[in-house]
């Protein structure tokens, strides 16, 4: 629930900084609810999951049409994708809509916070769990695609980089550092 705390914290601040409706802040945190329910079905393209998910569910408690419309694709947002740079060989998130911007942020928060390695190597063990034993991910493989991973990382949100973003940049240096011990 991390990054259902992440919402909270940051849409609370969105909101106080009319960067967004009430509305929309509770659509966000909706969304963020959801946005990893299907990855408990299956990694790759799991977005889609969690948002019917989403959709049948909070229809069900009364949750209007435009409510629904916006936290649909706000939850698909947080799929990853190729990055453009290709020489970072890594993959980032593209939200299109305001509260996939924030869902993305409150997902990736964990990059901007001091915590942020022992995530990692828990990410790591999660899809290692999720593959066959001659595909696990070494430690040090690991650390390498991290680190590409956090060069091609960047905020969404005013509000994320105001939070997290020194802390991100020193665990850039952090996981930079680790890289050079590795070769």
């Amino acid at each position: 629930f991390d990054a259902v705390k992440t919402a909270f914290r940051l849409t609370g601040s969105a909101f106080r900084k009319r960067r967004m409706t009430y509305e929309q802040m509770w659509r966000a945190r909706f969304a963020t609810l959801y946005h990893d329910y299907g990855f408990t079905k299956q990694l790759p393209n799991n977005e889609p999951i969690g948002a019917q998910k989403a959709v049948v569910d909070l229809g069900q408690l009364g949750l209007s049409g435009d409510d629904l419309e916006e936290i649909h694709p706000g939850i698909l947002d947080t799929a990853l994708v190729r990055h453009p740079d290709e020489s970072l060989d890594t993959f980032h998130q593209d939200p299109k809509t305001l509260i996939g911007r924030y869902v993305c942020d409150s997902d990736l928060a964990n990059v901007g916070r001091r915590d942020h390695l022992v995530m990692n190597e828990r990410y790591r063990l999660e899809q290692n769990a999720n593959l066959p034993l001659g595909q696990h991910l070494s430690h040090e493989e690991n650390v390498r695609r991290y680190f590409r991973f956090l060069q091609g990382h960047r905020w969404h949100t005013a509000d994320a980089q105001e939070l997290f973003g020194k802390q991100k940049q020193r665990n850039l240096k952090k996981v930079q550092k680790m890289v050079n011990q590795l070769t």
